[in-house]
C-alpha cells in the first residue's frame, strides 16, 4: 500500500519526549489464522476494546476506519495524500487514546480515516485501522510468518547476526523505507510495503523493461488499496538479487514506484530494525504461501438493523449476476443474514476453491435469488 502524507514537509510527527528504553521484547501478537500470508495485523486498544489494524510499512501515518470519525472530533488541518489512484485532500485528527501492545498510537501524531470496508470484505477479517510508519519507525518489528507472530521492541543500536542477512534500509523522504536490490541486473531502488498484497511492483520504465525479456510470462493479477480493488497485469522477472539471496521469475504488477510486497516477504523471517537502518532476512525452508481466496466481491454495510450490499466491486462474480447496491440480503446460503456483522458475511463469502453460493436478496420489496461460482480475489 503506497499512502504518503505530502505537502507537509515530510512525515507527519508531534513533538514528543523520546520514549523509554524498555525491555527487548514489548508484545507479542498473533496474526490471525485467516489473513496471515494477505497483510500483517496488529491489535490497538481504544477505549477498553481491542481493533484489528493492518501493520503497514508503505503508509506514513496512522489510518482509523470512517466508522471511528465521530469520535475523533473535528478536524485539525488538511492535507494532500497520494495514492496509487492519484492525488486526495484528506482530513488529520488529533489522535485518541489508543495503543498497539504499550506503544502510544499519538506518538505517530496526527491521525486521519478512511473507509477501509474494501479490506474486511476482501481479507474476511473486521480490520479497523492501519498503523504506518510514524508509529513503527523507532521499534525493532519481527514477522514471523511461518508462526503466525509479530513482534515489537526495542532497538540497541547493535547488529544482530543472528537475526539473519541484513540488508540495509534507506528512507524516502516521506519515511517509508526502501532496500537497494538488482532486477534483472539493473541496480533499483524498492520500497518495503507490507500493505501491498502482491510480490510487489515495479515502476513504468522497470516493468516495461521486464516485458521486452523474450521469455517474459504476463497474467492477471489484483491490488487492493484505499482506492477499492484494480485488476491488471503482472510479468515474472528473470532474476532479482537481494544482499546475497536470488530469486527467480517472480511476478510483479506495474505501479508508480518500485516495492516489494507480503507475497515476497513471506518467504522469510523479517526483523526490521528501523532506528538502525536494517532488515534481516531469513530464508524459509517452507514459504508461508496461502491459497489465494475465492471472493464474491460485495462489500456490505448494516443499516436500520438490516444488512445491505454496499458495494459491487467490478471484475467480481456478484457484479456479473446481477447483484446492485442497495440490495438487502435476506440469506448466505442456509444462512440468516439479518444480524451478520458485515465482515462475517464477507466470510460466508470465502473459500479456498471454486464454490457456487446461493444469496436470497431483497429489491424493490421482493426477495430474489442469486446464484453464482466464486473467483480467486487477494
Amino acid at each position: 500500500m503506497v499512502l504518503v502524507l505530502s505537502g507537509c514537509g515530510g512525515p507527519v510527527r508531534q513533538a514528543r519526549a523520546p520514549a523509554a528504553v524498555r525491555p527487548r521484547v514489548h508484545e507479542t501478537f498473533t496474526i490471525p489464522r485467516e489473513v496471515n500470508g494477505l497483510c500483517v495485523t496488529v491489535p490497538v486498544r481504544l477505549k477498553g476494546k481491542s481493533y484489528v489494524f493492518i501493520l503497514d510499512t508503505g503508509t506514513t501515518g496512522v489510518i482509523f476506519d470512517e466508522s471511528f470519525k465521530g469520535e475523533l472530533g473535528k478536524p485539525k488541518t488538511f492535507r494532500t495524500l497520494r495514492t496509487a489512484s492519484g492525488i486526495d485532500e484528506i482530513e488529520l485528527f488529533d489522535p485518541p487514546d489508543a495503543y498497539v501492545g504499550p506503544i502510544d498510537v499519538a506518538d505517530g501524531g496526527p491521525v486521519w480515516c478512511s473507509d477501509l470496508s474494501a479490506f474486511r470484505a476482501l481479507s474476511g477479517c473486521d480490520i479497523r485501522g492501519v498503523v504506518g510508519m510514524t508509529v513503527l519507525k523507532d521499534y525493532v518489528v519481527r514477522i514471523d510468518f511461518a508462526r503466525s507472530r509479530v513482534e515489537m521492541m526495542s532497538s540497541d543500536k547493535e547488529t544482530h547476526p543472528a537475526w539473519g542477512m541484513a540488508v540495509p534500509l534507506g528512507y524516502a523522504e516521506s519515511g517509508v523505507p526502501y532496500v537497494t536490490a538488482w532486477v534483472d541486473g539493473r541496480e533499483v531502488r524498492m520500497r518495503i510495503d507490507t500493505g501491498d498484497n502482491t510480490c510487489g511492483r515495479l515502476s513504468e520504465a522497470q516493468y516495461e523493461r521486464a516485458l521486452r525479456r523474450r521469455e517474459a510470462t504476463v497474467r492477471d493479477s489484483t491490488v487492493v488499496d484505499l482506492s477499492g480493488i484494480r485488476r491488471g497485469e503482472s510479468v515474472r522477472i528473470g532474476e532479482l538479487r537481494l544482499g546475497h539471496y536470488i530469486y527467480r521469475e517472480l511476478p510483479f504488477s506495474k505501479g508508480l514506484d518500485s516495492a516489494l510486497g507480503i507475497a515476497f516477504l513471506t518467504r522469510h523471517r523479517v526483523t526490521f530494525d528501523f532506528p538502525n537502518r536494517k532488515m534481516y532476512l531469513v530464508k524459509l525452508r517452507e514459504p508461508a504461501r496461502p491459497a489465494r481466496p475465492y471472493i464474491s466481491g460485495l462489500v456490505f454495510r448494516r443499516s436500520a438493523g438490516r444488512l445491505l450490499i454496499q458495494r459491487v466491486l467490478h471484475g467480481g462474480p456478484a457484479k456479473e449476476a446481477g447483484i446492485r447496491p442497495g440490495d438487502v440480503v435476506l440469506k448466505i446460503d442456509d444462512t440468516d443474514a439479518s444480524h451478520l456483522e458485515p465482515w462475517r458475511a464477507a466470510r460466508l463469502l470465502m473459500s479456498d476453491h471454486e464454490k457456487e453460493v446461493t444469496l436470497t436478496l431483497e429489491r424493490s420489496g421482493r426477495p430474489t435469488t442469486f446464484t453464482f461460482k466464486l473467483r480467486p480475489g487477494l
